[in-house]
């Protein structure tokens, strides 16, 4: 069976969108297993159809090393390291703030903004054998 990520990845081809763009938040955690809240800083998880990484202030570098980062300190503008085209397709997850939504208007421009959900609803609907396993125990307990 093909993995979340790869699923999204098709997806993404599917409905010609260029860039997910992740926040912490429930869609994080399907994704990657990296439980956060949101914070004053930017903190995503982006993915293209053909790669993805995070974007982390530096006091989350060994945190997530086992992932593609790219890495801000406090004095650094994080929207300027990310590497997004302008006047592309933006899948931008429902829950994010919008602070960080009118930054990602402001530097990249893009084309078409889409809601998260519209990508991940399907996929989060299917689970593979080990979601349901854990369900199962979730419930017995």
């Amino acid at each position: 069976m093909r993995s979340k990520l790869e699923r999204v990845k098709e997806e993404l081809r599917a409905r010609n969108i260029d860039y997910l763009i992740l926040a912490p938040g429930s869609n994080m955690l399907y994704l990657t297993g990296f439980d956060e809240e949101q914070m004053e800083r930017p903190l995503f998880y982006i993915v293209t159809q053909n790669e993805e990484f995070f974007v982390v202030p530096k006091l989350y570098e060994e945190q997530l090393s086992n992932h593609n980062l790219i890495v801000y300190t406090d004095g650094e503008n994080p929207f300027k390291k990310i590497p997004i085209q302008k006047g592309r397709v933006v899948a931008i997850d429902d829950t994010m703030w919008s602070s960080f939504t009118i930054d990602i208007l402001n530097y990249f421009s893009p084309s078409q903004l889409v809601k998260s959900s519209e990508v991940l609803k399907e996929i989060r609907m299917i689970k593979s054998q080990e979601e349901i396993e854990i369900q199962r125990k979730v419930l017995k307990d």
